[in-house]
């Protein structure tokens, strides 16, 4: 029989305690800390793998990038501001130029030159010149190494095309002259004759604007234009020479030369804008002759009062 039994007066009820049960932890089993750690491990193994990778893949990139022909070395390979994209110099691996067909190479020159005029060496690709001239980039990289040693190039051989065309008129007009009372016809031949040639002559006016435009980019064009050119001094040779015949007097010869190209050849330049601006014959001529008689104030030679 089942009782209603109450508790007998002044027993207490089983105590109520407020401590919490017992902390549940967030460890996970062993299993699961295993599992944990591994991942991790193959996470930071991954990483320093594909860093690794990256380091061999970027390492062999820099190999191949280096293995284009090697440019100028005196101050020719730098590039300047505004290069095109994709036309990188060499990087000065010491690789041999070829010369290859010497119609492929007229046909590069003649391509830059024409494009380096038009459009800036810093605008022109080496693709394009490519594309003009017919060949393979490749070709032109290997012909002449760079972009900017390929415009030296063509500088250098307007320049060479240019001096002989200047010794030609020198011996033409300055070669047999013997009596001072030539001299100053002699000189107005050669001024004009030089004076027409550089201001109707489309290839040489513009290689001229080209090296203006472009020279503060190449320090070598500018160290040509510190001292006295091929032209300068072959004239400087054939006036030393008309001082030993007694026709001029001319205690320095380089300086002579100097000061004849300011008072002609200067000022035929400056009038038609190295080319641009249309120069008549008569208007040359009396260029060259003013100058001609203002050099011969200062070089003719001390003739005795009669």
């Amino acid at each position: 029989m089942v009782t209603n039994a109450r508790p007998s007066a002044g027993a207490r009820p089983p105590a109520v305690t407020d401590a919490p049960p017992p902390a549940v932890t967030d460890a996970p089993p062993p299993a699961v800390t295993d599992v944990r750690r591994s991942a991790v491990t193959d996470a930071r193994s991954s990483a320093v793998t594909d860093v690794r990778r990256s380091a061999v893949t970027d390492a062999r990139r820099s190999a191949v990038t280096d293995v284009r022909p090697s440019a100028v070395s005196d101050a020719r390979s730098a590039p300047p501001p505004g290069a095109a994209a994709g036309d990188r110099p060499a990087s000065g691996t010491g690789k041999r130029l070829r010369q290859g067909s010497p119609k492929k190479r007229a046909a590069i020159a003649r391509a830059a030159f024409e494009l380096f005029v038009a459009q800036g060496v810093a605008g022109t690709s080496v693709d394009a010149v490519a594309a003009e001239a017919g060949v393979s980039k490749r070709t032109v990289y290997d012909y002449y190494g760079s972009k900017e040693r390929l415009f030296l190039s063509v500088i250098e051989d307007a320049e060479e095309a240019y001096a002989e065309q200047f010794a030609e008129i020198l011996d033409r007009t300055l070669g047999e002259v013997d009596d001072v009372d030539d001299i100053e016809a002699a000189l107005v031949r050669f001024g004009c004759e030089l004076g027409t040639t550089v201001a109707r002559s489309v290839g040489r006016a513009a290689a001229i604007r080209l090296v203006i435009t472009e020279a503060p980019h190449f320090p070598v064009l500018l160290d040509r234009w510190r001292g006295p050119g091929v032209e300068q001094r072959a004239l400087a040779e054939r006036l030393g020479a008309l001082a030993e015949r007694g026709v001029l007097a001319v205690p320095d010869p380089v300086e002579a030369a100097a000061h004849f190209g300011a008072l002609v050849t200067s000022s035929v330049n400056h009038r038609s804008l190295f080319g641009v601006v249309p120069v008549g014959d008569a208007e040359i001529e009396r260029i060259v002759v003013s100058g001609v008689r203002a050099f011969l104030r200062a070089y003719a030679p001390h003739r005795p009062a009669s």
